[in-house]
């Protein structure tokens, strides 16, 4: 087996460190077209069979439309699986339609080249991030102004109804870092250094975030001014980026939409990391965010904000009873919806709420005011009851028990949370148990009609009853109907000779 092998080709790269010298990084773009065409020349004269490009062949921010095509114009003579699979990048470039993408990614073989693969999941991911941004663009919260002290430059109001915001805590876990304010923290020279800064989504349908509840001197910023290409990771999860090489080796890392991950954050917050700059613009804090009080610590944060941006920072407060009561109404109203359609999507909200209320309230909120939230709403019996309830109500129904079953397996590797309420062992148990159930029913079915006798075995309907073995129960119905109309004839002749003396 002969082949030729590259790797870190990096078309189109800016060359920074040359920009000091005219022209020399234009040079050197030349140079890198120049050798690459003289390696696919060298390919077709020898004829090599392979090319192994094992990565980096485009600087992926940087890469120009007519690279891409002198690149394909190199490989059109060979008709390259590469042509083919930039056609198909081509269609999914500024495309925000998930189930297109998910049916061009189908089309896409494992043999294509590592560097389609990286660009074409680029792309996708561009689309699903684009989705994290548009969720904070249509929340509808509701305001109410609490306070205004423009002197100060912030106002205080309080949200509530659906909401949707990307947020981080500021001394989540009680380290302020040599007491630094919070624009040195946010725009000093350590953000200088870092590639991005972690946040997470916020919604009303799960507002678990961390140190919420747990630490009064906490600052929570919310952004929503960023471009949804400058999202680099989205987790369900904490996933442990480094901010300044921005590595992770979480296997969490995976395509979440505004309204898929909520329902899917289990470990008390997600993780989306936000570059601190993307095409020359920072990165800024939008709001402020407060559980109930406004604590000293969000009002300073504010008015240094304001000083820094020029513009009036809003604090806005959360109630949490609001939003358990939400939460609640909310669970209440899909278990009705399902005792009255028998709709398995309804069962499936009934848990997947019950699970974000869990995560947002039970345990995160341990050490608060609010420690008795569990014994408010969230009974783990009582749910495990309306699990079981709904589930034989749907046992005849082998759609509606697969599309279940799929749901808890999905959420199971999500996180082991569900498991505290049903496990698959407990599920598959239920579902064996009821099939031997409907077999039992069918059976039972079958001997009422006459089409087997009480030993399980199928008989004719011109069957004669011998010895018990081919009594079926209809012709047990039938022979007891007979046996009533000889006891009744009998009695009757009985009567009749009697009264003749």
């Amino acid at each position: 087996m002969r082949f030729i092998h590259m790797a870190d080709v990096h078309f189109d790269s800016p060359f920074t460190v040359l920009a000091s010298r005219e022209n020399l990084a234009n040079e050197r773009r030349l140079e890198q077209r120049k050798a690459f065409a003289d390696t696919i020349e060298y390919i077709k004269e020898n004829e090599i069979p392979f090319l192994f490009i094992s990565g980096d062949l485009y600087e992926q921010k940087y890469i120009r439309k007519s690279t891409i095509e002198y690149i394909n114009n190199l490989f059109k003579e060979e008709q390259n699986k590469y042509v083919e699979a930039m056609v198909n990048i081509s269609k999914i470039v500024n495309c925000d339609d998930i189930n297109e993408l998910r049916k061009i990614t189908n089309v896409l073989q494992v043999t294509d080249s590592i560097e389609i693969r990286i660009k074409l999941e680029e792309e996708v991911k561009k689309a699903y991030n684009h989705s994290i941004v548009k969720s904070i663009d249509s929340s509808k919260q509701k305001e109410k102004i609490i306070e205004e002290n423009l002197k100060d430059g912030y106002r205080i109001i309080s949200i509530d109804g659906k909401f949707s915001k990307v947020v981080s805590v500021i001394n989540a876990f009680g380290d302020d870092t040599n007491k630094q304010s919070i624009v040195e923290r946010l725009h000093g020279q350590q953000s200088m250094l870092n590639h991005a800064s972690c946040y997470s989504l916020y919604t009303d349908m799960n507002p678990g975030i961390v140190a919420s509840g747990k630490d009064k001197h906490a600052v929570i910023i919310s952004i929503d001014n960023f471009d949804s290409s400058s999202i680099t990771v989205i987790s369900n999860s904490d996933c442990a980026t480094s901010n300044m090489t921005n590595i992770t080796n979480s296997s969490n890392v995976k395509y979440y939409t505004g309204s898929s991950l909520p329902n899917v954050t289990r470990d008390g917050y997600s993780e989306i990391d936000v570059e601190n700059f993307y095409n020359g613009k920072r990165t800024e804090v939008t709001s402020l965010l407060c559980y109930g009080k406004v604590n000293e610590e969000t009002i300073e944060a504010a008015k240094e904000l304001s000083k820094e941006y020029g513009r009036i920072i809003n604090i806005e407060v959360v109630d949490e009873q609001k939003l358990i009561e939400h939460s609640l109404e909310y669970i209440k109203n899909e278990m009705l919806a399902f005792n009255a359609t028998k709709d398995p999507q309804h069962l499936i909200n009934y848990i997947t709420q019950n699970l974000n209320f869990a995560s947002a309230f039970s345990e995160k909120n341990k050490d608060s005011e609010f420690n008795d939230l569990r014994n408010k709403g969230y009974h783990e019996e009582e749910i495990r009851n309306f699990i079981f309830s709904a589930l034989n109500q749907l046992k005849y129904n082998a759609d509606a028990i697969k599309l279940v079953r799929d749901y808890i397996m999905y959420e199971r590797k999500s996180s082991p949370r569900i498991t505290t309420i049903i496990t698959m062992e407990e599920f598959n148990e239920f579902v064996n148990a009821n099939e031997v159930e409907k077999i039992a029913d069918k059976m039972i079915e079958a001997m009422v009609n006459g089409t087997l006798d009480v030993d399980g075995n199928f008989i004719n309907n011109d069957s004669i009853i011998f010895q018990g073995k081919t009594l079926g129960f209809g012709y047990l119905k039938l022979l007891g109907f007979i046996s009533w109309i000889s006891s009744l004839l009998i009695l009757t002749i009985g009567l009749i000779i009697f009264y003749s003396k």
